[in-house]
């Protein structure tokens, strides 16, 4: 039940893996590139296998064009005879050809479609379309995963920890991606390529305050991303897409209700603005409110989003989005063993709860100067405002003491500049992103379980500016390998403003660095990438270790290396896909805190506390793989696997020394298996299976937990073109578990268990368009 307080606001996964890599391993044998260029023996009607299933020959092949120097080609025309006259092999048409002038074909020849799940058929025929800067494709040579409007519409996401992002490779359990770190931002948060959270902010909750219901895609970067973003994203970046008006109206409505006092409902429209050929928008707007299972869990949020898209000609467009989402969640707080063990459905504390209002509003100007040259001119603004009564993840009781008014806001203004070249397919990228944030929180200190605040403890406002120009050229020395080269110049400049009324700790810092990337795609075989990438990180320190605290002192900036290789492909024409990469990345120079000991000159402002050194070093390696298996017109199979080792390297603490030690909340496997069945083609059925092994809770290694399966089962009728039904249940056997726990490092640990985790929930509703 949720306690009202007045004054708040009411398969095996191996077995896929061994089936992906020997598959591909048989397509690097020179027999398997002899068979594909073999002229296929020609087959009429419907023994004929779609286009991509004859090989890349059979669909790849352009049809021949008359020009002045041959002869007039004539469209074959299949005739009966009385003996079969052979026909000559079709000439391979090289890569970098210009795109042919395809003539009409004769009436009887109907070209088999594209697999819609094939992610290579949609590959530009021009190379240098085949990567664009900051985004993802099957070119890209960077770990990464895309969720599509099919996983979005499919999840319904209401919390994208427990659900959404449980189908990607690479999640940590603690607020960032690979790194599972809570009191740093290793994680780029944007909207659209634009900046809507400052740099000790980002996590990939970031997720559960977007309008999910105006994107087109999430696409989530693992490690250091492209050189158009900011290298403080060592674990990687979230980008969402917001979505693209169609060429035709789309007007959506939905509601549901599910366990708990769940209801969510909402509309979406999109399309051209009246009779307009120019102008298209895209509108959105829903409303969420849960009393959630836990005691003191309830949600509510409203989320509205708008964007509106003018072409004035086809070579220009002009983009406007705004956002506006108001959310207040409670927060039950982290139990004890004891509570766990008692009533897993008890709330800590009865004051921890958040109440903010974001905007997010951007504009892009987009301009083609020709078919080789185009640049852009961007700009984003957010805000996030409001009360936060449950600082610090609501981790400890400190969170129910504490009451914290924020201001924050977040400027991006970025010009980019492209020119494509003849000579080995050069691909020319420059540009400046300039960056600037204000960071307000206002401290004030309450008492427990009280939702009063009595006094100002601290007041800082937080100034962040970079501006970082940056390069990077993409080229084809060889036929089918791609090289690209990238460097970005990073200048910050931190000023903090103390406006407590018990300090006066005001002071700057100033940082830059040049931090280079490069990467390499080679296609070995059609349909079938392998791909290389080293890229440096660089992190800033935060201004409580060189500014703020008592004991504060100069440090440097944390530093990091990542070496990446991967392999990328289809088979069997898109029905079997694969995407693996093994990664290995150093951050040393972390700030670690020690004791002062007593020591009046380390630490002249406070003896008796801690002083921050920059003395840290983890090592964080890993294999990430994603694998799709349509099995037949039915049944279709995917897979998320991560195996992470992440290690202390050298890490003395006040706590103690943990080198060698695995960093907690470090599981070393975690499996996302699901089976989708569709017996008709208006119902599916998906089935999802969720591991983890046994992970380390502390420091010292000496407490481990084993979170059991966690299954969802998610159904969708289609009743006709316009009518569709969907439910789900979550945690579907009814298991005990926690989201995450955590312990200390005593010789007998104490634990505790993180918020995050329900009963068996469920949830239904319908979608109409119309």
């Amino acid at each position: 039940m949720t306690v009202k307080i007045p004054g708040a606001r009411a398969a095996r996964p191996t077995r896929a893996l061994a089936y992906a890599l020997t598959s591909t391993a048989l397509s690097l044998l020179p027999l398997h590139q002899a068979v594909a260029q073999e002229n296929p023996t020609p087959c009429e009607g419907a023994e004929c296998p779609p286009a991509a299933e004859q090989g890349p020959q059979a669909a790849e092949t352009p049809l021949p064009v008359a020009d002045d120097t041959t002869d007039l080609v004539l469209p074959t025309v299949a005739v009966e005879a009385a003996a079969p006259v052979p026909e000559p092999a079709p000439s391979p048409a090289p890569r970098r050809a210009p795109a042919p002038v395809i003539a009409a074909p004769a009436p009887a020849v109907v070209a088999p479609a594209a697999n819609p799940e094939s992610r290579f058929a949609a590959r530009p025929a021009r190379v240098q379309e085949r990567t664009k800067i900051g985004r993802l494709s099957v070119d890209t040579p960077l770990n990464g995963t895309a969720l599509g409007r099919e996983d979005l519409e499919t999840v319904r996401s209401s919390s994208a920890e427990t659900d959404l992002l449980l189908r990607v490779p690479g999640i940590s359990m603690i607020r960032n991606i690979r790194i599972p770190t809570g009191g740093k931002g290793y994680t780029n948060n944007l909207i659209d390529g634009f900046s809507v959270r400052s740099q000790t902010l980002g996590s990939f909750g970031f997720l559960d305050d977007v309008n999910l219901w105006d994107v087109e895609a999430v696409e989530i970067t693992r490690g250091p991303a492209s050189v158009l973003y900011s290298s403080k994203a060592v674990g990687g970046t979230v980008n969402v897409i917001s979505r693209t008006p169609p060429e035709t109206q789309e007007t959506e409505a939905f509601a549901e209700m599910g366990s708990n006092g769940f209801t969510r409902a909402g509309v979406n429209l999109a399309g051209p603005l009246g009779s307009s050929e120019e102008l298209g928008y895209s509108f959105s707007l829903n409303k969420l409110d849960s009393d959630g299972w836990r005691d003191r869990s309830a949600i509510e949020k409203l989320g509205v989003s708008g964007k509106l898209v003018w072409a004035p000609s086809d070579r220009t467009e002009l983009t406007f989005r705004a956002e506006y989402q108001d959310m207040y969640e409670e927060h039950p707080g982290r139990l004890t063993q004891e509570q766990f063990d008692e009533d897993w459905q008890q709330a800590q504390y009865f004051n921890l709860y958040e109440d903010k209002q974001s905007t997010t509003l951007s504009a892009s100007l987009k301009h083609e100067f020709d078919a080789n040259r185009r640049v852009e001119l961007s700009y984003g603004f957010s805000n996030t405002s409001g009360i936060d009564a449950c600082p610090a993840g609501c981790s400890s009781r400190i969170a129910s003491l504490l009451h914290v008014e924020v201001d924050h806001s977040t400027h991006n203004l970025r010009a980019l500049y492209e020119q494509d070249f003849a000579a080995m397919d050069g691909k020319l990228s420059l540009g400046v992103d300039a960056f600037q944030s204000t960071k307000k929180d206002d401290t004030y200190w309450r008492s427990t379980n009280s939702f009063t605040p009595t006094r100002l403890g601290s007041a800082y406002t937080l100034d962040e500016t970079s501006v970082a120009p940056f390069a990077q050229y993409e080229f084809s020395p060889l036929e089918d390998l791609r090289l690209i080269l990238g460097a970005r110049y990073e200048n910050y400049d931190l000023e903090v403003d103390d406006r407590s009324p018990y300090t006066d700790n005001d002071g700057a810092e100033h940082y830059s660095e040049l931090v280079t990337k490069g990467g390499l795609s080679w296609e070995y075989a059609p349909d079938s990438i392998l791909w290389a990438s080293v890229a440096e990180g660089y992190f800033v320190p935060s201004t409580r270790d060189t500014v703020t605290d008592i004991n504060a002192r100069p440090l440097p900036p944390e530093h990091s290396m990542t070496y990446s290789v991967g392999l990328r492909g289809e088979l069997m024409g898109g029905d079997f896909g694969y995407d693996l990469g093994l990664y290995h990345s150093t951050i040393r120079d972390q700030a670690v805190s020690l004791s002062c000991g007593g020591d009046a000159t380390l630490c002249p402002g406070n003896p008796d506390g801690d002083y921050p050194v920059a003395a840290g070093k983890v090592r964080y390696q890993g294999i990430e793989t994603t694998l799709h298996w349509r099995a037949s017109d039915q049944w279709r199979f995917d897979l998320a696997h991560t195996y992470a080792r992440n290690t202390y390297v050298d890490f003395v603490t006040d706590g103690g020394d943990f080198s060698g030690k695995t960093a907690p909340a470090s599981p070393l496997h975690h499996a996302n298996l699901r089976a989708t069945y569709a017996p008709t083609e208006a119902l599916d059925i998906e089935l999802e299976a969720d591991w983890i092994s046994a992970y380390y809770t502390n420091e010292s290694n000496t407490d481990r937990y084993k979170r059991p399966v966690l299954w969802n089962l998610r159904a969708r009728y289609d009743v006709d073109d316009r009518v569709m039904l969907f439910g789900s249940v979550e945690n579907l056997f009814d298991v005990k578990y926690a989201k995450r726990v955590s312990a200390t490092n005593d010789p007998d640990p104490v634990r505790g268990y993180a918020e995050g985790y329900s009963e068996r929930t469920f949830r239904f509703g319908l979608t109409a368009r119309f």
